[in-house]
């Protein structure tokens, strides 16, 4: 309202015939035409702070596209339950330190144990990370979590290869036991027979 009062003030003053020689003429056309060109401003204008509106929106937006692919949402820290290493750095110490067969069994079948905690535990950190994919909504994040399970992944190869070397040697101390077991069987056979009490 205040506007087209304002348009109507200003009309009347632009139109320079209003007045001719101290008495006051009304020129019709003039206040018309320059009423039509205040209204012709007033859309312009309105075109104008509709544009500064979608150029902010614009800006907003592309600042957010900018945030949704650049940064770091920590998640590879999500549902991360396992970061040290599953196997003894010391197993091979530990088997060849045993005194006996036993010993021995016990050892790897506490590494075996272990590795199966830690390979189920994985499964569910996996099957976790596949369900957060579903509730993050910007590609960075998705890319993040793709990558985690990616390494989460290989993680469990690595343990099966853990679980493969730590079978391997198992079987090569059996082995070499044998083979100790048989050379003194047959030591012991090649030696006279009174020989073998002493």
């Amino acid at each position: 309202m205040k506007f087209k009062a304002w348009m109507v003030t200003a009309a009347l003053s632009l139109s320079a015939s209003t007045f001719a020689q101290g008495i006051p003429t009304y020129d019709a056309a003039n206040v018309l035409a320059a009423m039509q060109q205040l209204l012709a401003w007033e859309k312009q204008y309105q075109q104008m702070y509709q544009q500064y509106v979608n150029q902010i929106q614009q800006i907003e937006n592309q600042a957010q596209q900018i945030a949704n692919i650049s940064g770091t949402r920590n998640l590879g820290l999500t549902n991360n339950t396992i970061t040290a290493p599953i196997l003894s750095t010391d197993i091979q110490q530990q088997i060849n330190g045993a005194a006996n067969r036993q010993e021995v069994l016990q050892t790897t079948t506490q590494q075996l144990t272990n590795l199966l905690k830690a390979s189920q535990t994985r499964n569910a950190q996996i099957q976790a990370l596949m369900a957060t994919i579903n509730q993050t909504t910007d590609a960075k994040g998705i890319a993040e979590l793709s990558a985690r399970i990616q390494a989460e992944q290989v993680m469990a190869t690595n343990e099966s290869k853990e679980v493969e070397l730590l079978s391997q040697l198992l079987m090569l101390q059996r082995q070499q036991r044998d083979e100790e077991l048989r050379a003194n069987r047959l030591r012991n056979l090649s030696l006279p027979q009174g020989a073998i009490g002493r």
